[in-house]
Order: C-alpha cells, then sequence, then structure tokens
C-alpha cells in the first residue's frame, strides 16, 4: 500500500498454448478489465493496481503489442503496460482465493465483448 515498492498485484496464469493461443488469451484479458483506466481496478486506485501483461519472451511481447495496437484501431485507448515477466510472489494467506473465503462477488470484471479483428 505504500505505492513504493514496484509490485503489481497480478494473477500468474498458466495455460497450454495447443488450446488457447496465447493472442486469444490477451485479447480476454482486455475484455474482463478496464484497460482505459490509468493508475487502478475500479475503486483500488495505486499504481500496484495498474492494468499490466507480463511476457516471458520477445514473441509473447510482440503479441501483446499487436493486441494493444487492436484496441486503438477499435477507438479503445489502453494504459496496459506490457513488461518483462520477474519474480512472482503469492499473495498472503488473507488473500489466497479471496472470492471463496468471503462470498463477495468480483467488483472490477467486466465482460464487454470486443469487435476483434478475425
Amino acid at each position: 500500500c505504500s505505492q513504493r515498492t514496484g509490485f503489481f498485484e497480478v494473477v500468474d496464469l498458466l495455460f497450454d498454448p495447443s488450446q488457447l493461443l496465447y493472442k486469444d488469451l490477451l485479447r480476454y484479458f482486455f475484455e474482463i478489465h478496464d484497460s482505459e483506466q490509468k493508475n487502478g481496478q475500479g475503486p483500488d486506485i495505486g499504481p500496484q493496481y495498474g492494468s499490466a501483461i507480463f511476457c516471458f519472451s520477445p514473441a509473447q511481447k510482440k503479441i501483446a503489442e499487436e493486441v494493444q495496437k487492436e484496441l486503438l484501431t477499435i477507438g479503445i485507448s489502453s494504459h496496459t503496460t506490457i513488461r518483462p515477466a520477474s519474480l512472482f510472489y503469492p499473495a498472503d494467506e488473507k488473500h489466497q482465493q479471496y472470492y471463496n473465503k468471503t462470498g463477495h462477488l468480483p467488483y472490477c470484471h467486466t465482460h464487454k465483448p470486443l469487435p476483434w479483428n478475425s
């Protein structure tokens, strides 16, 4: 909460590229959150809540940049930063399975179908 760590609150997501293309995964990512909001998500404000994609290879970075450009062509700006992946630290126990533990509904999650190019 000090906003001085340089850390982001993120999800470490593993996927099988033979089942889901990285480009399609990123498109879904942009559909379920507000990449146009700068420095936060919903009521969670601060750099640790900003929209970010952490890439594990130059190829992933290139695809992320392409998808972000697609957004611009359909009139959607994006404050999502694209960065190299680094160490991932699991959340503290209080925040593990947060929605299951609290019964709250996700409040930053939206679903806005976007007219992606084929």
